[in-house]
């Protein structure tokens, strides 16, 4: 498996919305399979938060966001159930890992990603979805497949953005 550089030039859209199509086909699906599940976001930014908060408020959803930076978290916190920020004392603690249905990562820097997707592997969460995933190499796209029978590159807009799911084939949400 491989992501690839699109050859012509993109549909026009801004880098950081690339994500927008295939975190509402996430959240939609992840509430199809797991309808009382907490939507996990790692990060929070203009485009993403708003869209997974109203998308969770409309399930009746928890939606909890995590972040790094308590700045930039504070300026999204009105959106989430609960905002978390690493570096707290017991931050992992306070959410029930186990009711999370679709976890939602895009958190600088790269090896950042690849940590939670890690951390979304062996706690089980059903759907993982990674923006900014031109860096992923196909290895470990490999590897991951060990843990999602199901992993699609979402390639229509660069960067794209990968779904991992233990639930259906993304490439049929489509």
């Amino acid at each position: 498996m491989k992501i690839h550089k699109p050859k012509e030039a993109p549909i026009p859209i801004n880098a950081y919305a690339t994500h927008q199509e295939v975190i509402v086909a996430a959240a939609l699906q992840s509430h199809q399979f797991f309808p009382h599940s907490t939507i996990l976001e790692i990060g929070c930014g203009h485009y993403s938060t708003p869209l997974l908060s109203s998308i969770a408020k409309s399930q009746k959803r928890d939606y909890e966001i995590i972040v790094k930076e308590p700045t930039w978290g504070k300026c999204f916190a009105s959106f989430a159930t609960r905002l978390h920020f690493i570096g707290e004392k017991n931050f992992l603690g306070e959410i029930d890992i186990s009711k999370v249905g679709l976890i939602f990562i895009d958190e600088d820097p790269f090896s950042f990603r690849l940590m939670w997707l890690y951390f979304a592997a062996e706690n089980k969460i059903p759907i993982a979805v990674c923006h900014d995933a031109e860096n992923l190499d196909p290895r470990l796209l490999n590897f991951f497949l060990n843990f999602y029978p199901y992993v699609y590159v979402h390639e229509t807009y660069f960067p794209p953005t990968v779904i991992f799911s233990t639930a259906d084939d993304p490439k049929n949400w489509f």
